[in-house]
């Protein structure tokens, strides 16, 4: 039987540029019937049916800054919290920039995992500079 993680999260990114191009996050994604060469190149969890889906939003841009939210979502096919919340939550964790120019406004992360009970919501903590787990 399959086991299924399902993830719905948001990332709003605050950059100033002070007058030089900054690098903006990019995100590889892959799907059930793409070629082999595209699934090599994904760099977000992906399941055995594809990866999480992302999109972005700019909220707000000008020449010295952007205000851009990125959104995550999906259902991981044979992703499980017993093998695969450390995975998940490493992640989560990539996405927070080293002390630049970049940084995380807020974020917000729900995950459900279906070989457990309950729900667990990872939030980013400015003031940590790290995402905290909880559970609902």
């Amino acid at each position: 039987m399959s086991k299924w993680t399902h993830l719905a999260g948001a990332v709003r990114y605050d950059m100033f540029f002070l007058g030089t191009p900054i690098d903006e996050p990019e995100f590889n994604t892959c799907s059930f019937n793409d070629p082999e060469e595209k699934w090599d190149k994904c760099d977000v969890p992906c399941g055995s049916e594809g990866s999480l889906t992302v999109g972005k939003t700019d909220v707000y841009r000008n020449n010295t800054q952007a205000f851009v939210t990125y959104s995550f979502s999906g259902d991981l096919r044979d992703y499980s919290y017993e093998d695969d919340k450390e995975k998940l939550e490493a992640w989560i964790n990539s996405l927070i920039p080293e002390e630049g120019l970049v940084m995380i406004r807020q974020a917000v992360f729900q995950v459900d995992y279906e070989d457990r009970d309950g729900t667990v919501i990872y939030q980013y903590d400015n003031e940590l500079n790290k995402f905290v787990a909880g559970e609902l």
